[in-house]
């Protein structure tokens, strides 16, 4: 009788645990690397940091190849710890929001400009010849959203605005 006590405890102690570790991690698989919209369009809201944004794009390279792309920014970068950051692989950096200025001086590239919000980028990307957008802000949402699944939201509606079948 001691023994199946025993036995079934430690199988009830199993099954919490379990429970406890599958409830812990519900909600994290919306924040692996990127949704791919489309072959020309990684949607990677979720970007929250610099370390983040390392890995975002270095999957960009390796899915764009020799392809330019557009790299878009935005958030509040006070969180974070870095005095300048040098994207490697995009053709362009478009970065918009209320830190705009302050991102823009953090950014060690030759092609980067500042656009009063995420409408105005997408419009400029839209004139030009090549479509391929990786949107990985690389900060906190801050002001701007209240969250990523906002930004990442807002961003997939623009987009269906601005290139409609396009993309």
């Amino acid at each position: 009788m001691k023994k199946t006590f025993f036995t079934l405890s430690i199988i009830l102690i199993f099954i919490l645990s379990f429970s406890i570790t599958l409830l812990s991690t519900r909600g994290l698989e919306t924040k692996k690397f990127n949704d791919f919209i489309s072959n020309k369009v990684i949607n990677d809201s979720k970007s929250t940091n610099i370390h983040s944004l390392e890995y975002a794009l270095k999957k960009a390279n390796n899915h764009f190849q020799k392809e330019p792309y557009h790299l878009i920014l935005c958030g509040n970068p006070s969180k974070e710890n870095y005095r300048k950051f040098r994207p490697i692989g995009p053709k362009n950096i478009f970065i918009f929001g209320n830190h705009a200025n302050e991102i823009y001086r953090r950014i060690d590239h030759q092609n980067k400009y500042i656009f009063e919000n995420l409408e105005e980028v997408l419009c400029k990307i839209s004139e030009a010849t090549s479509k391929n957008i990786l949107f990985s802000p690389g900060h906190p949402s801050g002001n701007d959203y209240k969250n990523f699944e906002e930004r990442g939201s807002f961003f997939n509606k623009k987009l269906k605005e601005i290139f409609s079948d396009d993309i």
